[in-house]
């Protein structure tokens, strides 16, 4: 009788535990970080701010803007394609500028839970239109001698990051990248611009 007893409690016991047993083997395998980027396409968008921009006229000030869609493919590599508008400020007697850019790009990205630094490089076909305004005085001499020079080459683009990710899908990421031309735009100074960048992104696994 006792030994039927004590088999019966032994039972119950198993009966108890094997659910949470069951569930603590699983967790592990639940943990959305395991596999970091593998396998997942990420979209960003961002605005940008220009501090350095070396031309044919000097350093000046900008603004941009771009987005760019990335593909894991490996744990800790994505490789990344994006398109992107800057724009430097115009100065008085000077000429402003417009650059259109695709990039191709293949990243580094840590696989921490919340903070994640990242670091790429790659390359990168830019389209750059000047427009020369002829001077301060706008008269019909000036009016006259005004006009929009469209260069086109091939760069390079490299840079960094920290990506701050609020939940599974979500991010706030912050970073910067150099942009530099092989070849002179308009027999000038080659191409180089830095750009300062702050946006969204979003994970689809």
């Amino acid at each position: 009788m006792g030994s039927a007893r004590s088999a019966f409690v032994i039972s119950a016991l198993l009966c108890v535990s094997s659910p949470a047993l069951a569930v603590e083997g699983e967790a592990p395998s639940k943990d959305r970080h395991d596999g970091g980027v593998l396998g997942q396409t990420s979209i960003r968008a961002y605005g940008a701010l220009v501090p350095v921009e070396w031309g044919t006229d000097g350093n000046r000030l900008g603004w941009g803007t771009g987005f760019d869609v990335s593909y894991g493919v490996a744990r800790m590599v994505r490789i990344s394609l994006g398109l992107a508008y800057h724009r430097t400020q115009a100065q008085p007697g000077a000429d402003w500028d417009e650059l259109r850019q695709v990039t191709t790009s293949m990243g580094l990205v840590a696989t921490a839970n919340f903070v994640r630094p990242w670091f790429d490089f790659g390359l990168g076909y830019y389209e750059e239109e000047r427009v020369y305004s002829g001077g301060l005085d706008f008269t019909e001499r000036t009016a006259a001698s005004s006009f929009t020079l469209i260069e086109k080459t091939f760069g390079y683009i490299w840079g960094g990051g920290v990506g701050f990710h609020l939940s599974e899908s979500v991010g706030i990421e912050v970073g910067g990248r150099f942009h530099g031309a092989f070849t002179n735009l308009g027999g000038g100074d080659p191409l180089q611009l830095l750009s300062l960048q702050a946006g969204l992104s979003y994970a689809i696994r």
